[in-house]
């Protein structure tokens, strides 16, 4: 799977929380997938971002290219059917999205 940077960034607190949940075998295994990829692609934006920013004179410029970088996780989308989300409904507080 494609996926930005910053996208897994923004997710890897929600996915965390989801790997908590008591899940069915199957999907429980799948959470646990992706959030060890996700878990190894921010290993390696924390280690390029340490490096950017003790020795490049551009940092923003390149802290921007590597939060946009496109990279190939090592697994696949998890698969959720509405089913799915009726179950997790007991243990999910849906919010509306905080103002920015």
């Amino acid at each position: 799977m494609k996926i930005k940077i910053e996208t897994i960034i923004g997710a890897i607190p929600a996915l965390r929380k989801l790997n908590e949940l008591d899940l069915p075998l199957t999907k429980s295994f799948e959470v646990f997938g992706l959030v060890g990829a996700a878990d190894k692609a921010l290993a390696f934006f924390t280690e390029k971002r340490e490096t950017i920013q003790k020795k490049a004179d551009n940092r923003d410029q390149e802290l921007d290219e590597l939060v946009n970088r496109e990279i190939e996780l090592d697994t696949e989308k998890i698969s959720i059917t509405i089913s799915d989300i009726k179950q997790l409904v007991p243990f999910i507080d849906f919010k509306a999205p905080e103002k920015e």
